[in-house]
C-alpha cells in the first residue's frame, strides 16, 4: 500500500508528494521489510542479504511506537514469520515479492515516473543529510541485486548513479563515492565502497539471514561473498549515456543550423523574386517536388520543436505548482491550533453589540463590518 501511494503521487502531477527525507524513510522501511520476508521464505537455503545498521534501528523504532503494540500487536518480524508459516503457495509469494522489489527499485531510480528520481533530487538539494541517505539507499539496492532484488536491475541502478552530476557544494566524501562507483567492476567493489562510506558515518554494513524469528547478524559484510562482476557490461551503460548526451547536443545544433538556413532561404527567395526565369514543365515539377519535401521537413522540425517547448513548459509548471502546494501545505501544518480555531469561529462572534450567527445588531450600526441577515438588509 505504501509503494502504491508513492507511485500514485509520482505519476500524478496534481498531487503533493512527500519530501525527500520522508520518501527515503518510507523506502528504507519498505526495503527492509521486503528483504526480511525474502530471507524468511529462503531460510532453508540461508541466502543472505545486506543492510546498514540504521535500517535495523528503524525497524525497532517503528515497532516501538506502532499503535496498539502494548495490546499484543505483532512486530514486523512477527508478522513476517506468521505470514510465511501460513502461506501455502510460497513460490507464488516469492514471485509477488520479486515484483514489489523490482517496482520499488524502478520507482526509486526514476524509471516509473520521470520527475520522481530520489537520488537525483537529493543530490541537487542543499541538504547533505538527504543526499547521503538517498545515496546509501540506492547503493544498498545495488548490493542486494541477486540477493532479493532481481539481478537484471543492476543496469537500472547503475544508470541512475552514472547520470548524476554532483553538485560542487556537496561534501567530498559523497563526490568520492560517486567517483568510486563509476570505476566499480562488480558488486564486491560496491560493497567495499558502501562499507567505507558507512564507517565514515559511524555505521556498519551487515550480512543478514533469517534465524530465530528475526534477521540475524552474520557479521560485517564480506565483499568476497559478492560477485566480482556486474551482469551488465558497465561500458555499454557509459556509451549509451554518452550517446544520449551527444544526441541532445546534436539536436540543439540542428535547431540552430535550421534557423540559419531559414534566414538564408528567405534572403534567396527575396532575391529570386526579382529575376524572371523560364522553366520547362519537367523542371517545374521537379522544383515543386523539392519545395514540397523542404516544406514537409520544415513542418516536422517546427512540430518537434513545438512539442519540445510544450514538454519543457509543462514540466516547469508542474514543478512550480508542486513547490507552491508543498509550501502551502507546510504553512497550514505550522499554523498553531489556537489561530486555526480563532479563524474558524471568527464569523460566529457574539457580544453586546451584535450576533454573528443570525446577523442581528443589538445597538445602532456601531460597526458596519458585522454580518447581517438577508431579511435585515432588505428592511434597510
Amino acid at each position: 500500500m505504501v509503494i502504491r501511494f508513492l507511485t500514485l503521487t509520482a505519476k500524478r502531477s496534481g498531487m503533493i508528494y512527500p519530501s525527500i527525507a520522508n520518501t527515503v524513510m518510507i523506502l528504507e522501511h519498505q526495503l527492509t521489510a521486503c528483504l526480511a520476508l525474502y530471507t524468511r521464505l529462503c531460510a532453508d537455503h540461508r541466502y543472505p542479504i545486506c543492510l546498514p545498521a540504521s535500517y535495523l534501528t528503524i525497524v525497532r523504532f517503528w515497532d516501538t511506537f506502532r499503535p496498539g503494540v502494548e495490546d499484543g500487536t505483532m512486530t514486523m518480524y512477527q508478522a513476517i514469520d506468521h505470514h510465511a508459516r501460513h502461506e501455502r503457495d510460497k513460490v507464488s509469494l516469492l514471485k509477488d515479492l520479486d515484483s514489489v522489489l523490482s517496482h520499488m527499485t524502478r520507482l526509486t531510480c526514476g524509471k516509473e515516473a520521470l520527475l520522481f528520481d530520489v537520488l537525483g533530487d537529493a543530490i541537487d538539494s542543499e541538504d547533505t543529510g538527504e543526499a547521503e541517505r538517498a545515496l546509501v539507499l540506492v547503493l544498498t539496492m545495488l548490493c542486494n541485486c541477486g540477493k532479493g532484488i532481481s539481478i537484471f536491475l543492476d543496469e537500472v541502478i547503475l544508470e541512475n548513479i552514472f547520470k548524476v552530476k554532483p553538485n560542487p557544494s556537496l561534501p567530498i566524501r559523497i563526490i568520492k563515492v560517486l567517483e568510486e562507483i563509476q570505476e566499480a567492476k562488480g558488486f564486491s567493489d560496491v560493497v567495499t565502497t558502501l562499507k567505507r562510506f558507512l564507517e565514515c558515518r559511524g555505521e556498519e554494513l551487515y550480512d543478514l539471514r533469517w534465524n530465530k524469528g528475526q534477521l540475524w547478524y552474520d557479521g560485517s559484510s564480506n565483499p568476497s561473498r559478492y560477485a566480482q562482476k556486474f551482469r551488465i557490461d558497465v561500458s555499454n551503460i557509459r556509451e549509451e549515456l554518452k550517446r544520449g548526451h551527444q544526441q541532445e547536443e546534436a539536436s540543439k545544433d540542428r535547431e540552430t543550423i535550421s534557423a540559419e538556413e531559414d534566414e538564408n532561404a528567405d534572403v534567396l527567395d527575396a532575391a529570386g523574386e526579382s529575376m524572371v526565369i523560364e522553366y520547362s514543365e519537367k523542371e517545374l515539377k521537379k522544383k515543386e517536388k523539392a519545395q514540397l519535401e523542404v516544406s514537409v521537413i520544415m513542418m516536422q522540425k517546427l512540430y518537434r520543436r513545438k512539442k519540445f517547448v510544450e514538454k519543457i513548459s509543462l514540466l516547469a509548471r508542474v514543478l512550480r505548482a508542486r513547490k507552491l502546494r508543498r509550501l502551502e501545505s507546510i504553512e497550514q501544518q505550522t499554523m498553531s491550533p489556537s489561530s486555526v480555531l480563532e479563524e474558524h469561529f471568527a464569523p460566529f462572534r457574539v457580544d453586546s453589540s451584535a450576533c454573528g450567527i443570525c446577523g442581528t445588531n443589538f445597538k445602532g450600526s456601531t460597526d458596519e463590518n458585522l454580518p447581517m441577515s438577508h431579511e435585515e438588509n432588505e428592511g434597510r
